[in-house]
């Protein structure tokens, strides 16, 4: 019979209108942010989407806290958006029963949009497990501020997880790999089949090339051929393998650095053990179906 043929793209920009560069400045990420937004407003909604929209990132739009935390269980989000006051669940409640998911979800950044900000209602709504609030009407260089802050944060919090990976030995983030599998929307078995073969040739492709640059002893094609493996590793929660990487990155742009063999070959030995781990688990799922 005819195989299934996959198609998967990992690594996604975010898109800026041309016309609002000069005003909106890109947000670095490495796929386009998911924001729900939860408004009863059809007034609210819309300048919201258009605001969402405006800073490149994707609106969802919902009408209460009950239809946010439907959404949150069938989708991943990356910011929610929290109007306080709203019928069927108000914006307090429904964020303590997000929260109280717990790691069955994917937890977001969730921001209260209130139209009275009162003494004690940030505490209350931090209390309540929300990570920041606006004032309506909200202003775009507000909510740019919110995007941004969630930028950086993001990236401390990757460059953390390389250190940390480095100096630990700690190898594969699982809980990115769950995501994976879940967003390609297949059957677990051959969501499972596919990100092994990602592992076992494209990560395997990627490490060949690099290893030819090193026996070429060219710096700064090993920079660029160590940055992009360690962007896919990541991708695919090699976070060890990401580490490894990093340093050899780091190395090759060092022009005290007299050797990189080392470096690379911790790169190598990072690869071969994560792919031992990850293939153990992934041929468990699919022998489970």
């Amino acid at each position: 019979g005819e195989g299934t043929t996959f198609r998967l793209t990992l690594l996604l920009g975010i898109a800026v209108a041309e016309s609002d560069q000069a005003t909106v400045p890109q947000i670095a990420a490495q796929r386009t942010p998911q924001v729900l937004i939860v408004e009863d407003n059809t007034i609210n909604q819309e300048v919201l989407r258009r605001m969402v929209e405006q800073l490149g990132a994707l609106p969802t739009v919902t009408n209460n806290g009950q239809e946010a935390v439907n959404a949150l269980c069938r989708a991943t989000y990356d910011i929610v958006l929290m109007d306080i006051q709203m019928p069927v669940l108000d914006g307090e409640k429904a964020t303590r029963l997000i929260r109280d998911m717990g790691s069955t979800i994917v937890q977001p950044q969730i921001v209260a949009l209130t139209a009275s900000a009162l003494r004690g209602d940030r505490e209350r709504y931090l209390e309540a497990g929300m990570d920041d609030y606006l004032s309506k009407p909200v202003q775009l260089d507000d909510l740019r501020r919110v995007f941004l802050r969630r930028s950086v944060d993001e990236r401390q919090a990757a460059l953390a997880s390389e250190e940390s990976a480095s100096n630990s030995g700690a190898n594969i983030d699982w809980a990115t790999i769950e995501r994976l599998l879940f967003s390609l929307q297949l059957p677990k078995d051959q969501a499972a089949t596919l990100v092994c073969e990602l592992y076992e040739h494209e990560l395997a492709n990627q490490l060949h090339t690099l290893s030819a640059a090193i026996e070429s002893d060219d710096r700064s094609l090993i920079a660029r051929l160590a940055h992009k493996l360690r962007g896919g590793s990541r991708q695919l929660g090699a976070n060890g393998l990401a580490a490894a990487c990093m340093a050899l990155e780091v190395a090759a742009k060092d022009p005290s650095a007299t050797s990189l063999t080392d470096d690379i070959a911790n790169v190598r030995a990072s690869y071969t053990e994560t792919w031992s781990l990850i293939q153990a688990q992934l041929q468990t799922m699919i022998a489970a179906h």
